[in-house]
């Protein structure tokens, strides 16, 4: 369906005009069809739907502040009194935090839509390297490119929708708490099913996907390779691309070492050291002295400077990847398809963080993928390894490895399992046919890696709709092609780490602040979602698959970024405010008298029992995780001085030797599982979280990148 206000659709006065024209009075059909043609002419206005939408959010605000002049100076003290037995001082201080977390998402809400219009970024349209897609994909997708930092009623709601929907959610906890225990219990009893199937699920794809990663690691992946180069299978060329700003050239080369430990680094694999101009000569010259020292290696190595101050960019890795692939396409690639050296078929891009070591053996696994596979799938193709943050496993403090190992294991876990929907994370590899397809990355991201699965994910669905006419849309044909195909040979990176104890926590709540505004991904789904609807026509003309697709993905980022945080929340109401002692209170409690909200009650009290199997198991996946990735497993001759970079990565230096036994690594994990998950949930996760949402409602994208600091290299290994 036509962009509303283009030329090749009707105006609204023809639409009217034909259809009076056509009535025919002496008919009543003819009067129905006149009045259902006049109405479908105005729901197709955008100008209507953004209309209905500001006398909604109009009129709800209204009436919750008006329901709360009413209520709040009364009842709900007269009920927190109630709840709080009579004390004055707690009354007081759960009646100010409340109204303070009702006012501040009113606040974001209300101020971000009044203000919203005149006052975000274009979104990077400005950037010299913001080129656009191909030319299906973007005229089915809309005159430009989709952006939550574009203009207009859609972007601007997908914008405040996280921070409404996180904030909402904590202010109905704790009303539903204070005045009715039955809606309470039935909240507790959700969240607390949602999060035992979440933690039950990736603990058990944890500790099967260990088995697969061993199987894996056993594997020869040389001699298929090299099977299927003598079968006549067309090689395939690796373009990493290595973004970095500031980081220590012990770490780049480190990262370097490990890529050059694949065999086929030297027939097949082009590295792009992607620096930053605005870090001066030190770029220029590490790239320099990496040039030097890695010289015979590769097939080639290039250099790409980002340089700074981009109108309508973001600073940071997306940023600088897009200009790093349009140097690398402009000239590279061209050179290499003028001169029949390699097809564009032929390459695979692989975003690599500057710390990340790659296992010798992913690219060979990863070319076997990619020449088995016929061109109309491979096109469609991106690759996934388990990120395992364990290079300095015993050097970190305990909130900060905490953090790390549940990371490991949730990667783990979402590769393996046979559920949902994994999105890409931290280093990746995506086909140079999709990443041309698309446009490339963003530069008006944080989270690079999310966001470049979801832009392709889009990108497929409206490929596969395309016709022959420019801008119309098969919507019966809107299937998403794009494949995430796992390969089970870790990737090891190093946790935020800073000096002293309380520097290094510091570190990882800024690095936890940048990785929260991920939730700006969520937003982008919904804004990709209600652009597809729009072009399709109607809902239910999009195939049923599709959509079952777009809400894995989003109650995917819902798992990372909300429900977690609204299960603890419920639980400290609970037991702080819990006015029960013993399962069998839920059938005596006069509040709870039908069996299924007797059902509910009993789920939120015996919460503590209901997940200690899930959280045993959890233990048990995180100890395998930590074995195979510090190199303890039994398996494994980690210590060997004859191995790869890969293997000699043993998680730093223990403070004492002690540290390195399965019973200890067994102990530490259930202690610090016990001990510090909840502060290091409220600490490094809500907090972050809820500053995400405020500023995602508020700025959008503008946000202030900062590079994670890094241990010394030859400290920790």
């Amino acid at each position: 369906m036509p962009d509303a206000g283009t030329d090749a659709e009707p105006s609204l006065h023809n639409e009217v005009t034909s259809s009076v024209r056509s009535r025919s009075w002496s008919s009543l059909r003819e009067d129905v069809e006149g009045v259902w043609v006049l109405g479908s002419a105005v729901l197709r206005r955008r100008w209507f739907w953004e209309a209905v939408g500001i006398v909604t959010a109009v009129a709800s605000t209204g009436y919750g502040l008006k329901s709360a002049t009413e209520h709040i100076a009364d009842e709900y003290a007269d009920a927190l009194a109630r709840r709080l037995g009579g004390s004055e001082f707690l009354r007081r201080s759960s009646l100010y935090f409340l109204c303070f977390v009702a006012g501040l998402g009113l606040l974001v809400s209300v101020g971000s839509l009044a203000r919203g219009r005149s006052s975000h970024q274009t979104a990077g349209n400005m950037s010299p390297w913001k080129t656009p897609l191909s030319p299906h994909i973007q005229s089915l997708g809309g005159r430009r490119a989709v952006s939550i930092g574009n203009a207009g009623v859609m972007p601007l709601l997908c914008r405040v929708f996280p921070a409404v929907n996180l904030y909402g959610w904590l202010v109905i906890l704790f009303v539903t708490r204070i005045w009715s225990i039955p809606c309470f219990s039935w909240c507790m009893a959700a969240l607390c099913i949602q999060m035992w199937w979440w933690l039950f699920k990736t603990s058990f794809f944890s500790i099967v996907g260990i088995v697969t990663v061993r199987k894996w690691l056993r594997r020869d992946w040389v001699r298929p390779y090299r099977k299927l180069l003598e079968q006549g299978k067309k090689p395939i060329c690796h373009i990493v691309i290595l973004p970095n700003y500031k980081e220590a050239l012990e770490v780049l080369a480190d990262t370097m070492a490990g890529l050059a430990a694949s065999e086929i680094a030297r027939e097949c694999m082009v590295v792009v050291l992607a620096m930053e101009a605005r870090e001066g000569k030190d770029a220029q010259e590490k790239a320099a002295v990496l040039k030097r020292e890695f010289q015979g290696k590769f097939l080639e190595i290039l250099e790409t400077y980002h340089p700074s101050h981009v109108r309508g960019e973001v600073v940071g890795k997306s940023s600088n990847t897009q200009w790093a692939f349009r140097c690398v396409q402009s000239d590279w690639v061209n050179r290499q398809v003028e001169v029949k050296a390699w097809q564009k078929s032929q390459m695979v891009i692989t975003i690599s963080d500057a710390d990340s070591i790659f296992h010798p053996d992913y690219f060979s696994a990863l070319s076997i993928d990619a020449m088995e596979l016929p061109e109309e799938r491979l096109r469609w193709r991106l690759w996934q390894a388990p990120i395992w943050l364990l290079r300095n496993y015993f050097t970190v403090p305990a909130p900060t490895r905490l953090t790390g190992y549940t990371t490991s294991v949730a990667e783990l876990g979402g590769l393996r399992s046979w559920f949902g929907c994994h999105i890409t994370f931290s280093s990746y590899s995506v086909h140079y046919l999709l990443a041309e397809e698309v446009g490339g990355w963003d530069v008006d991201v944080i989270a690079e890696d999310h966001h470049m699965f979801c832009k392709c994910f889009f990108g497929s669905v409206y490929a596969s709709a395309a016709t022959e006419e420019y801008d119309q849309l098969d919507a019966s044909q809107c299937f998403a092609q794009i494949e995430l195909q796992r390969i089970f040979l870790p990737v090891k990176g190093y946790m935020v780490e800073a000096g002293d104890w309380w520097t290094s926590v510091v570190a990882r709540f800024t690095q936890a602040r940048r990785h929260t505004q991920g939730i700006s991904e969520f937003a982008y789904v919904l804004l990709h979602y209600a652009n597809l609807i729009r072009r399709a026509g109607s809902i239910i003309q999009i195939p049923l698959s599709t959509h079952e697709k777009i809400f894995q993905i989003l109650y995917t980022m819902l798992g990372a970024h909300t429900f977690p945080y609204l299960h603890l929340t419920a639980m400290v109401l609970a037991a702080t405010w819990g006015e029960w002692n013993e399962p069998t209170d839920c059938f005596t409690h006069s509040e709870c008298g039908d069996w299924m909200t007797q059902l509910s009650c009993l789920i939120m009290v015996l919460n503590v029992y209901l997940f200690s199997i899930p959280v045993a198991l959890n233990i048990v996946a995180t100890l395998l995780v930590v074995l195979e990735g510090c190199g303890l497993s039994p398996n494994r001759q980690a210590d060997n001085d004859d191995g790869h970079l890969w293997e000699k990565l043993t998680g730093g230096a223990p403070s004492l030797t002690l540290m390195r036994k399965v019973w200890f690594l067994f102990l530490q994990i259930a202690l610090e599982t016990a001990v510090m998950a909840a502060p290091a949930l409220i600490g490094l996760g809500m907090v972050p979280e809820l500053m995400a949402c405020v500023s995602l409602a508020r700025r959008g994208n503008a946000f202030k990148y900062v590079v994670a600091e890094k241990p010394s290299t030859h400290k920790q290994d």
